[in-house]
């Protein structure tokens, strides 16, 4: 038989993967979903053609997958989302996406202000697109074109909520 579970942020119903207790530490993915990304993420397997916003995929698992409210899952979700605000609202070229982290890191460092970011309240629509649709697409290319539909489609919704929350932190923490 056959068991399954329901990855807690994103909805997607996955087989559970036996001896598999692989898990993020605060991002919220079921074994399942975080062993799905980490194959396409850190291997390209299956394999994914070239898109414009595919340096964009680990941001918008991350936020995606925001976790439970902590001080690490809403740092995580505060960067991640504040690489997809730089990239698809301020023009930043994607392949940036780690320049746009490192520099929040920075200012922490400067600041010595680790409270600066509050939990961001995920869409009720957070359950759209996942990484599932991306991989059961069956081509590199049409992987791609799903990759590119994903990352959109997270951001849409995350930034419909905290566009101007998120503009104010990107000025604060990446601009100044």
């Amino acid at each position: 038989m056959l068991l399954y579970e329901i990855c807690p942020d994103c909805g997607v119903k996955l087989p559970i993967v036996i001896n598999n207790k692989i898990t993020h530490r605060y991002i919220g993915a079921s074994s399942s979903c975080w062993l799905l990304f980490s194959s396409l993420q850190n291997a390209n397997e299956p394999p994914i053609a070239s898109g414009e916003l595919n340096p964009l995929l680990l941001d918008a698992y991350c936020v995606q997958h925001h976790g439970v409210v902590s001080r690490q899952a809403i740092n995580s979700v505060a960067v991640h989302a504040l690489s997809l605000f730089g990239v698809l609202e301020k023009g930043v070229s994607a392949d940036k996406t780690y320049w746009i982290r490192k520099q929040v890191a920075k200012k922490k460092i400067r600041k010595g202000n680790d409270n600066r970011f509050y939990w961001l309240e995920p869409p009720s629509s957070n359950k759209g697109i996942t990484i599932v649709d991306i991989i059961k697409e069956k081509t590199p290319f049409t992987r791609s074109i799903k990759l590119q539909e994903y990352v959109k489609s997270i951001w849409n919704e995350w930034f419909k909520l905290h566009g101007s929350t998120l503009a104010y932190w990107y000025k604060q923490y990446i601009e100044e």
